[in-house]
């Protein structure tokens, strides 16, 4: 593969996981790096991979937040909207780029064009509890991106997409380990006050530490 002429943007989440194939050889948790996802994340997770393997294809599992609690008063913002079976395994997720709250709704302007969400639907963060048998899956979905077109040199191979393609292939199943837990982002930049002040007020009630290390 060669890469396109002008191409500098990062390649996308599945991209730069698959980077660490040599080095991470156990469980690992998955998230980004600018975001605040709450102890109750981390426990899930932590849980999930403690847990005995049940045999058969791989099983990964993804932290679900409850979209109403991700939201921004200041804008717009993009969702990975999840599909869940009664087992409590993802089926899907669905990306919708234009969410917001408007009075009493929660609408959804892309894909779906003005669709009114209920707001407890599970919503996909990006923290994600794998063993390394994902890097072969992300392998192939990284090798299948790269066949795509790209005409303007932006598009990701993000890990969603890659775990969507896994699901679909049967290559591995995905349960989804609901969270009331906080989660908090700078999505916009009149976000940030109120991002240092609640990272302050769980200072102050001994919920997090002054000192990460």
């Amino acid at each position: 593969f060669a890469v396109p002429m002008g191409r500098n943007k990062p390649w996308g989440t599945a991209q730069a996981l698959l980077t660490a194939r040599d080095k991470v050889t156990g469980p690992m948790l998955a998230i980004n790096a600018d975001d605040y996802y709450g102890t109750e994340a981390y426990r899930l997770g932590a849980e999930f991979l403690r847990s005995p393997a049940s045999g058969g294809k791989p099983e990964w599992a993804l932290v679900g937040y409850t979209l109403r609690d991700t939201l921004s008063p200041h804008g717009h913002v993009s969702r990975g909207v999840c599909q869940v079976d009664g087992a409590g395994y993802l089926t899907s997720i669905k990306e919708h780029l234009k969410i917001i709250e408007a009075g009493n709704c929660i609408v959804s302007e892309f894909p779906a064009g003005n669709k009114t969400m209920a707001g407890d639907e599970a919503v996909s963060m990006n923290c994600w509890a794998f063993h390394p048998d994902v890097f072969p899956a992300l392998e192939e979905a990284f090798k299948d991106f790269l066949k795509q077109k790209d005409p303007d040199g932006k598009a990701e191979c993000c890990l969603p997409a890659a775990v969507g393609s896994a699901i679909t292939r049967g290559q591995a199943r995905v349960r989804v380990l609901r969270t009331g837990g906080r989660w908090f982002g700078v999505t916009y930049q009149e976000e940030r006050p109120q991002v240092q002040a609640s990272i302050r007020e769980m200072i102050a009630s001994g919920g997090y530490p002054e000192k990460l290390w």
